[in-house]
């Protein structure tokens, strides 16, 4: 998955691909 990352914080990493936003753990 390729995607931009515009926002991390608290662990947490917000990737917008594809018109869409997906919302991640740091691992």
């Amino acid at each position: 998955m390729q995607g931009q990352i515009i926002k991390a914080l608290a662990g947490f990493y917000y990737v917008e691909s594809d018109g869409q936003v997906y919302q991640t753990r740091a691992r």
